[in-house]
């Protein structure tokens, strides 16, 4: 990612070097270029590059021509799930598999993500719950962020665009409060604890540390009638409310957020999922589908080879029939309404 900023820089650095340089590419044109003779790129993954023109779907002239690099010293630009060509003989060989083998255009892993779990339409908007919590919300048009904090991009779905975003200190939360208060227990049992504790945390309130300007982590509201129980809940309730702000914003730009899709490791929990939909208002689900953005990938392959009509059919099947879903309970929003507002209050004030 970020080759146009690493392009200047290798051209002010090593200048002898730069203009003996045939292609600039990242790992992606070369490791399709490896395995087909081909370089190229698809969209999702040109974004992060930043030479991306969104509005022309192509690249952005002007910061070619700041690099001094000209169109023959990049990749060609792919649609995801169109085949990029055969495996060659030499690939063939290195890798123990059949010449000609179609090769498919993938995609960055978070767009996978999310057609691997069913995001299908307007305001689906998947959660990937790691040491990050990144969003990745299906719009139907281009939306723009002043502040810069959601970033669009093309969607692998036709006529689709993608917001994304992330709550950075996510699950990094939880494991930065289980090594420095919690060592002994196990996240099961940090779960099970959480589950204990009435919503709310007794008005105890966690700020994730990258939602905060001051860069800290902060606890509010602490009362003697605290316990270790209500701090384990609050860091939950937290994550939770830095997400809901989220949200907030993409209805801002005018798309509203009518499902949330959680996966990952925070979707396993037994209470998470629940959290986030008494503060959001939003009904939560959770796939069976467990590993979405492998599942993606495999969907592309299957458009790629005829063995689906669309992105969209695949995906129903991958997705699996089962899915966890977990409605808002109005009684849990109300409580959680009036803290998000402290939250809220905390961040514009501090």
């Amino acid at each position: 990612g970020l080759n146009f900023p690493a392009i200047f820089w290798f051209r002010e650095k090593n200048y002898t070097l730069y203009k003996k340089a045939r292609y600039f590419s990242s790992t992606v044109e070369y490791i399709n270029h490896k395995l087909t003779g081909r370089f190229t790129i698809d969209y999702s993954n040109l974004a992060l590059t930043e030479f991306l023109d969104i509005e022309k779907k192509g690249w952005a002239g002007r910061l070619i021509e700041i690099d001094g690099i000209e169109s023959k010293n990049l990749p060609e630009i792919v649609v995801s799930g169109e085949v990029v060509g055969g495996l060659t003989k030499q690939a063939a060989e290195e890798l123990g598999l059949k010449k000609d083998i179609p090769v498919i255009a993938g995609a960055h892993d978070q767009y996978c993500a999310n057609i691997g779990a069913g995001a299908v339409n307007k305001g689906d908007c998947v959660l990937s719950c790691g040491t990050a919590w990144a969003l990745l919300a299906t719009s139907d048009r281009l939306l723009y962020d002043d502040t810069y904090v959601v970033h669009p991009g093309i969607h692998l779905l036709k006529d689709r665009y993608g917001l994304m975003t992330v709550v950075s200190s996510g699950g990094e939360s939880l494991d930065w409060f289980k090594s420095s208060f919690a060592q002994d227990h196990s996240i099961e049992r940090l779960n099970e604890e959480a589950g204990g504790v009435q919503c709310g945390s007794g008005g105890l309130i966690f700020v994730p540390k990258t939602i905060s300007k001051s860069g800290s982590a902060s606890f509010l509201h602490i009362d003697t009638s605290h316990t270790l129980k209500h701090f384990m809940r609050s860091v939950f309730e937290g994550v939770a409310y830095a997400n809901r702000m989220h949200f907030e914003i993409f209805s801002h730009l005018g798309l509203e957020i009518k499902k949330a899709i959680m996966i990952g490791g925070g979707a396993k929990s037994p209470v998470w999922p629940g959290i986030v939909a008494d503060i959001s208002g939003i009904p939560v689900s959770v796939p069976e589908q467990k590993e979405c953005a492998c599942a993606g990938a495999a969907i592309l392959a299957g458009v790629g080879c005829g063995i689906y009509g669309s992105i969209e059919e695949a995906s129903r099947y991958f997705t699996g029939k089962k899915q966890r879903v977990i409605e808002p309970v109005n009684e849990n929003s109300a409580v959680y309404q009036e803290l998000y507002g402290h939250f809220v209050d905390f961040l514009e004030h501090i």
